[in-house]
């Protein structure tokens, strides 16, 4: 810990005892992980992989010849959904996130467009799913008009299951993940204002609200409610910023318990063949 504080204050990526973006330390530090220890510990790459790298894939579909190209696969340890005003759950937020109907030009080389620009419609899949999602809502969008950046208050209505089943490349096992932690947000700046955290443990009493250095108890309902007030009587609003999800481990177990009685069953009928003379 001494020296990825050392390591923050050295490359001045965060300053001492001041606030800064939340998403932006959890990256950088997953960053600093993987570089302090990738260096000298093969294994641990592939462990760092398995719990944070997010693997998708861009599919570009010409609007004039309907080609579909795929783009450069890209890796990352957590996916920025944008909020837009239509979207009522975090669920609306990912479709619009992973159906992006983009206008931006490409190079279609297809045998029709022969290397011609044109307008493009992007979709994304996921490749490679970690066991541990990060997911951060866009909530501070940059005014065109206004000139800075501002927050959107627009609430997302958070559930407990995210279901990415349907946004895999292969969608033999199913892909859902399970809500572990919620990190709200006050205050009009990521790296100004004030963050708390929902979180789930496996103790007796699993949900908890962590505020600085006070802890306490919530129900289901408090650790989803977005925009989350604090108890006491408190008007604040937190609006949510990081969600963390578990991946479901069940469906593998499943289909790796099926695909094994198969492989057996297999074995046993072709062990009970009589040799062709």
């Amino acid at each position: 810990m001494k020296d990825l504080k050392r390591a923050a204050f050295v490359e001045q990526e965060f300053q001492p005892y001041a606030q800064a973006d939340a998403s932006a330390f959890v990256e950088w530090l997953l960053r600093k992980l993987f570089e302090i220890h990738g260096n000298v510990n093969f294994e641990w790459i592939t462990q760092f992989e398995a719990l944070f790298r997010i693997l998708t894939v861009p599919f570009d579909t010409c609007r004039v010849c309907a080609i579909v190209n795929e783009a450069a696969v890209e890796a990352a340890t957590g996916l920025t959904i944008n909020v837009r005003p239509n979207d009522n759950t975090v669920d609306e937020a990912f479709q619009n996130f992973i159906e992006n109907d983009t206008d931006a030009e490409y190079q279609c080389r297809s045998k029709t467009c022969k290397g011609a620009n044109r307008f493009k419609e992007r979709r994304w899949a996921v490749r490679a799913a970690p066991r541990i999602l990060r997911v951060t809502l866009n909530i501070f969008a940059y005014d065109v008009n206004a000139q800075y950046v501002r927050k959107i208050m627009h609430a997302l209505t958070i559930g407990e299951i995210l279901d990415l089943t349907q946004y895999q490349e292969c969608t033999v096992v199913p892909l859902r993940y399970r809500l572990s932690a919620v990190i709200p947000h006050r205050g009009n700046s990521a790296d100004a204002g004030h963050y708390i955290a929902n979180v789930r443990s496996q103790g007796p009493n699993p949900l908890y609200n962590i505020n600085d250095t006070r802890v306490e108890s919530i129900s289901g309902a408090q650790f989803t409610s977005n925009p989350h007030l604090l108890r006491g009587g408190q008007s604040a609003r937190f609006q949510a910023y990081i969600l963390t999800y578990i991946r479901d481990e069940a469906p593998l177990e499943q289909h790796l318990e099926s695909t094994n009685k198969m492989v057996a069953t297999d074995l046993k009928i072709d062990r009970g063949k009589k040799p062709v003379v």
